[in-house]
């Protein structure tokens, strides 16, 4: 049977840019595929065979994204030295800024904060009730412990930060929800605070999982206010 020819004009295959590309490409890259090439020269030979059509623009495009996503994706705060009161200022300061780029642009992003206790709730509740952006409704905080009968409750949020509560000692149990199951619920950034190296004095395989996950993670520069709240330990923060 002969081969079909297809024309411009075939209603079967329309002749639209990709098609196109894709018609015009597929040779030298398969002629690169043979030629057996390290992996670099091979991604740098494929820029060139696509470079006329914008696509090394896009694939760059999406490779920034990419490492943006992996490399903000976790981060950690180390609360060592502050006292529970000021760990719950601390981190009602993250919850106003990790929403800072959004609200610049005219919107208001929700963020979830997970905490160990009822207690830490409660503090951080309190903490943030006198909180400029709470005040003018900049930022809404969804504050809830991290058993799994409350969070299974917590919608995705863009932004996640799970308060430890270890500034004196881990209120951390085998009944928090997973690891992954907070990973899976942030679809952006999580945002861990507390005495990381107490994490890795517990028994507890929980802590030890995550310890072992906020070292492979990037720890967040301190901040002023952070740097304030310790210089400040013995009187009211100002």
């Amino acid at each position: 049977m002969p081969a079909r020819m297809f024309s411009s004009d075939d209603s079967t295959i329309s002749d639209t840019m990709e098609n196109r590309v894709i018609r015009r490409t597929i040779s030298p890259i398969l002629e690169l595929f043979r030629k057996n090439l390290e992996f670099e020269q091979f991604k740098a030979e494929i820029m060139k065979v696509m470079e006329p059509y914008g696509i090394e623009r896009a694939f760059r495009a999406a490779n920034r994204r990419r490492k943006e996503h992996n490399s903000r994706s976790i981060h950690w705060v180390d609360t060592k030295g502050l006292d529970p009161q000021r760990e719950a200022k601390l981190v009602c300061w993250m919850a106003d800024k990790v929403v800072n780029t959004r609200r610049n642009r005219g919107e208001i992003d929700d963020v979830a904060v997970l905490t160990t206790s009822e207690e830490q709730v409660t503090a951080i509740k309190e903490a943030f009730k006198d909180h400029y952006y709470a005040k003018n409704e900049m930022t809404r905080m969804e504050v809830v412990t991290a058993k799994y009968y409350e969070f299974r409750d917590v919608s995705p949020k863009r932004y996640l930060i799970f308060s430890l509560g270890v500034a004196e000692k881990s209120a951390l149990t085998e009944e928090m929800v997973p690891i992954e199951t907070v990973l899976e619920r942030a679809e952006y950034k999580v945002i861990f605070v507390g005495n990381v190296e107490l994490l890795n004095s517990e028994s507890i395989a929980w802590a030890d999982r995550l310890y072992r996950l906020l070292k492979r993670s990037r720890p967040m520069p301190s901040s002023t206010y952070h740097e304030k709240l310790l210089s400040d330990q013995k009187g009211p923060p100002k």
